[in-house]
């Protein structure tokens, strides 16, 4: 943690040099929480990215929330893969919001476990077509859970990729009443080693 360290010097040297007495002690009270987390992150190194993960996860929920309010809930449930549906997984339940800045625009936040058995955190924006019975969409945002998983046409290669992944989600939500819809998102393989799938994710609105 070399740029946590240099903060704590760079802290201290400026307490030292201030002359407003109540802001050197604020100052050095700091460098005592700083040199606390320091210590605490250096005692779990092995849980670094789930922490990170963590944190960011939490970051966006709260600061989503402050800007809007929560009108949907979001079961994800199922999902289908062109090729090797023996090896990947198809019981994706998870729980997520979705929370609303204008008819057409939201922010969505939540986890599930992904088809490799492994739970996914997701946040991010969406666009969605208002008053539709069938609406286009499309979900730009973070994943996580597939940094370290087995990926191509056959489950064969290992590939390490990095703990947040951008992720581009086209979708179709088709509404049975106000209150009741599901989402359908859809990616096509972009090449012969890649598969294509679709997820399918029941929302309940209120």
């Amino acid at each position: 943690m070399p740029s946590i360290q240099k903060t704590i010097s760079t802290i201290q040297r400026i307490a030292h040099t201030t002359p407003d007495p109540s802001t050197a002690i604020k100052l050095l009270n700091l460098n005592v929480d700083l040199r606390d987390e320091l210590n605490k992150s250096n005692d779990m190194s092995w849980h670094k990215p789930s922490i990170v993960i963590g944190f960011l996860f939490g970051a966006a929920f709260i600061l989503l929330a402050e800007v809007a309010h929560a009108d949907e809930i979001n079961v994800p449930f199922t999902s289908w893969h062109s090729q090797d549906r023996d090896y990947y997984n198809s019981d994706n339940l998870g729980i997520g919001y979705t929370l609303d800045h204008s008819p057409n625009i939201q922010s969505k936040v939540g986890l599930y476990k992904n088809s490799f058995y492994k739970t996914s955190v997701y946040f991010g924006g969406n666009y969605q077509q208002a008053n539709c019975t069938f609406c286009l969409g499309v979900f730009v945002g973070g994943v996580t859970g597939y940094d370290k998983v087995k990926t191509g046409a056959t489950p064969k290669g290992t590939q390490n990729m990095s703990a947040v992944q951008l992720t581009v989600l086209p979708s179709i939500t088709i509404r049975a009443n106000k209150t009741h819809s599901v989402t359908i998102g859809y990616v096509q393989a972009r090449n012969s080693k890649a598969i294509s799938f679709a997820t399918a994710t029941y929302n309940y609105s209120f």
